[in-house]
């Protein structure tokens, strides 16, 4: 598990220094799950349609192990209008580390365990 969350936070830093941040980036297991983990994404330069889909898709082929992918049961790209987005934007806490969640409810959803890897807002600096 631990290679597989290396390889994620890679992928996360590697797309927000090419495309730009993300507003949310979690790996959730959630407790009614029997298939695995949720790759929970949204970003404001990320189509949440299946074109998005497929393009997160490849690259999660291209950089992962069959093993890693086979760990993920769902990814889940949220609108970047939605009323979730908009949350996670103004209320989660920015941090430059992982944040681990355990047993509790993440989005409305009851999860195992659930790691965030990026959430929020970018704080922006001002210019002097």
């Amino acid at each position: 598990m631990k290679q597989l969350m290396n390889k994620l936070i890679a992928i996360e830093k590697d797309l927000a220094e090419e495309k730009g941040p993300f507003w949310l980036f979690a790996f959730v297991l959630p407790k009614s799950s029997e298939t695995g983990w949720d790759l929970i994404i949204a970003a404001p330069w990320l189509e949440s349609g299946i074109d998005g889909l497929n393009w997160i898709t490849m690259l999660l082929q291209n950089r992962l192990t069959k093993r890693e992918v086979s760990q993920i049961a769902r990814v889940i790209i949220f609108d970047k209008f939605s009323a979730t987005v908009k949350w996670v934007r103004r209320e989660m806490p920015r941090k430059n580390e992982l944040q681990e969640l355990v047993d509790t409810n993440f989005l409305g959803l009851p999860v195992k365990q659930a790691y965030i890897i990026a959430a929020g807002e970018l704080e922006q600096t001002a210019a002097k």
